[in-house]
C-alpha cells in the first residue's frame, strides 16, 4: 500500500496522521517564528509574504499537522493563526 495524498489548504498531505490544518492570517503575524520552532511535525515555515517589519510571515506547509495547538499556544499575536481539527480526528496533546 502506497502513501495516499490529498489536498488540504492548498498543500498535499499524507493520509493517516493528519488531524488538522493551520489557518494563518499574515496581516496579524509578526514573523517571530515561535510557532515554527514548536511544531513537532514541521508543518509551518517562515515562507509567507514579507511583512512591513521586514520579516516573512508564517506559512502552513501541510504535512502531518497533528492539530495539537502548540503553535497556537506559543503565538504572541492574537488572531495570527488558528488550528482547525479535521472531523473525526482524535485530539493529541491534552
Amino acid at each position: 500500500m502506497g502513501i495516499v495524498l490529498r489536498v488540504s489548504g492548498g498543500s498535499a498531505v499524507r493520509e493517516g496522521r493528519v488531524r488538522g490544518h493551520v489557518e494563518i492570517h499574515p496581516d496579524r503575524c509578526q514573523g517571530c517564528g515561535l510557532c515554527v520552532v514548536v511544531c513537532p511535525e514541521g508543518a509551518l515555515a517562515l515562507e509567507g509574504p514579507v511583512l512591513d517589519s521586514g520579516y516573512k510571515a508564517v506559512k502552513f506547509l501541510g504535512g502531518d499537522c497533528r492539530a495539537d495547538e502548540h503553535c497556537f499556544r506559543v503565538c504572541p499575536e492574537p488572531g495570527a493563526l488558528r488550528v482547525h481539527r479535521l472531523q473525526g480526528a482524535a485530539h493529541v496533546g491534552r
